[in-house]
């Protein structure tokens, strides 16, 4: 059966939150290259890129949790703090030049 219940969500194996979240990046670049106008395969909402990105992190936060288990939330955190801190060093520092 093609069909999954609400409980198989959570039985899903680490490869197949790898290639769902692969998927949804491909569906962010696809409408960034609408948006820019690199192509014009279809016409998108403006809501579009919002819902990929959200379901591009629903799935990033899937796959941590399978892998981290219940300590994924606190790794999250303290590695986004420290990942941000060095994106705001290097954009500021472009910015100076």
């Amino acid at each position: 059966e093609m069909s999954r219940g609400l409980g198989d969500v959570y039985k899903r194996q680490l490869q197949d939150v790898a290639i769902k979240l692969a998927e949804e990046s491909g569906e962010v670049s696809g409408c960034v290259s609408i948006m820019t106008g690199l192509s014009d395969y279809k016409n998108i909402e403006p809501n579009d890129l919002a819902d990929e990105l959200v379901d591009t992190f629903i799935n990033i936060v899937d796959l941590g949790r399978l892998a981290y288990g219940d300590d994924f939330q606190l790794i999250f955190q303290e590695r986004l703090k420290v990942k941000c801190e060095k994106w705001v060093e290097k954009y500021n520092k472009q910015k100076r030049n």
